[in-house]
């Protein structure tokens, strides 16, 4: 699993209504970085290596969604490990990080 392959299955569960994410414990927000060093991920910073275990948060709707004809899931599905479940006891941490406004500005 690459780098590449994680922010596309982050991608496409934000796409189908995610409204939380995280990988190994890391929220993904807004200006998440996730890419590769070395033999493991960086993921806001942090290197996180596999297993990855992705939890998000949504609508009953989001677990089908993951597994429709033409997703990630079934394209990928067959080269890597890939397993989905359904739960209704998920918690995702608030993201501790700074989060920056570079190009927000006040309302007067």
């Amino acid at each position: 699993v690459h780098d590449g392959d994680l922010r596309a299955i982050v991608n496409e569960i934000k796409n189908i209504g995610a409204d939380a994410i995280s990988i190994n414990g890391q929220r993904i927000v807004p200006g998440t970085v996730i890419s590769c060093a070395g033999a493991v991920v960086q993921i806001n910073g942090e290197p996180i290596g596999a297993p990855f275990i992705i939890e998000a948060i949504g609508s009953n709707a989001l677990h089908n969604n993951l597994l429709r004809p033409g997703s990630f899931i079934e394209q990928y599905g067959e080269q890597i490990s890939i397993d989905v479940k359904k739960s209704d006891n998920i918690t995702i941490k608030k993201y501790n990080g700074v989060l920056t406004n570079k190009y927000i500005k006040n309302a007067e």
